[in-house]
């Protein structure tokens, strides 16, 4: 038996009980009888407080009074649930292994001694990994060039950040206008999930849709309406969409001109430089940070996919679901953070779309996520890959940089939050990756 950790405040242990090769882990939380005694209090306190009993004052009805009334395993269940309460959370942060599903069994309380529990995970489940699957991998990969055209690109962006846009009631539609539509997507003739706007804001030129389909709207005026063809490329995210051509039926709304802003003294001061030449060699520099990054992303992509297709293993579908989970807690905390008052419930139905299909959506990148994860993981642990702390300090110290705050600070609230254990795990994936290399 493993024990982790023992919190000397509370005496709370937590001891490794079972772990297997299929991903199973059992953990025994123990609390001292102290904790149930003063739970069984809090029991009597809240139920005394609500129980009319002939011969006793509201409130005055003595403890073995109430346990006759209503039964010794009244109060014992319901210490049960207040003990669970009060530490599985703390419990939990000091437990490492990344959980994709937890129960909670065999609760075990007696008045007088130590309260006890099981936390019950499923984890990512070991698999053998043929070494060839991923050692001396052969890609092909193209890296990203850097040059001055891209420089100038990101003075433009810059621009158009702070561009006015005044309205073209006459004219038709140029490149670098921003045009207002709404648009119906089909696939064989059939509207698929997120293929439909209203009021789009779309800027002709940007290649923010799939294809040609922003030049096939070049001419047009306001109030036409077209039916546009685009085909979305191979590699597309959604599989279902993959390679097919989509009609769609496009009006448009409104056009405005966008206009650029001069590069003088005020724009300068607006976007927090003092000279033209600072802004450029500013962005120069951070355009060359950017391809560089792209270079190593892009790389590093390439060498997962080919370990994944190598290792002929699926990921379990738990870490799947798992993980379109994640995708859904982040669109909450995005929505929450734009629109406050919004329920995920509202979300849906201006989207128009179901939690089911909503989930569909995300599977496809969740699956390819779990299975680089999967394999990733079994790597790390057949190569006896780790992170130390001296890693997680490094990482931590780049993550506070980024944050413009101090190292020792985000490492508190990280620790506070019960999330350690997903920053060893992000540096245990990434010095991974860095072995394939």
């Amino acid at each position: 038996m493993k024990k982790l950790n023992v919190d000397r405040r509370k005496l709370m242990q937590v001891n490794e009980m079972e772990r297997n090769s299929e991903g199973k882990v059992v953990y025994k939380i123990t609390l001292p009888s102290k904790k149930v005694d003063e739970a069984i209090e809090r029991v009597y306190k809240d139920l005394v407080k609500i129980v009319n009993i002939p011969g006793f004052r509201k409130g005055k009805v003595p403890k073995k009074v109430l346990e006759v009334r209503v039964g010794k395993e009244y109060f014992q269940e319901e210490a049960k649930k207040i003990l669970v309460e009060e530490s599985y959370y703390e419990a939990f942060k000091k437990i490492e292994d990344k959980a994709l599903s937890q129960e909670i069994d065999n609760l075990d309380l007696t008045v007088g001694k130590d309260f006890t529990y099981e936390i019950k995970l499923e984890t990512i489940p070991e698999v053998d990994i043929k070494s060839e699957s991923y050692k001396g991998l052969e890609i092909k990969f193209t890296p990203e060039a850097f040059s001055d055209d891209k420089v100038e690109k990101a003075i433009e962006d810059l621009r158009k950040r702070h561009a006015e846009q005044d309205e073209k009631k006459d004219g038709a539609i140029e490149k670098g206008d921003v045009a207002i539509i709404d648009f119906l997507g089909k696939v064989d003739g059939t509207p698929f999930e997120g293929g439909e706007g209203k009021d789009y804001s779309l800027e002709i030129g940007s290649k923010t849709f799939i294809d040609n389909f922003e030049d096939q709207l070049i001419g047009l005026k306001v109030g036409d309406k077209k039916d546009v063809k685009a085909t979305f490329p191979e590699d597309y995210r959604e599989e279902k969409l993959a390679g097919k051509e989509a009609t769609f039926e496009v009006e448009i709304k409104m056009i405005k001109e966008m206009k650029l802003p001069e590069i003088n003294e005020e724009f300068l001061k607006k976007v927090n430089y003092k000279t033209e030449e600072e802004m450029k060699k500013d962005l120069e520099k951070k355009t060359k940070e950017m391809v560089e990054n792209n270079n190593k992303v892009g790389l590093e992509n390439k060498l997962v996919d080919a370990a994944v297709e190598n290792s002929k293993i699926e990921a379990p579908e738990k870490m799947v679901e798992y993980l379109i989970d994640k995708q859904i807690e982040e669109i909450e905390q995005n929505m929450k953070k734009y629109f406050p008052h919004m329920t995920i419930n509202d979300y849906l139905k201006a989207i128009n779309t179901t939690m089911e299909n909503l989930r569909d959506q995300q599977r496809d990148k969740a699956k390819k996520q779990a299975q680089a994860e999967f394999v990733l993981k079994n790597i790390a642990r057949i190569e006896k890959i780790e992170a130390t702390e001296e890693d997680v300090k490094g990482h931590i110290e780049k993550m506070a940089e980024g944050m413009n705050q101090k190292p020792d600070k985000l490492m508190e609230v990280i620790e506070m939050q019960g999330n350690m254990k997903f920053v060893k795990e992000e540096v245990q994936l990434q010095k991974t990756v860095d072995f394939l290399k």
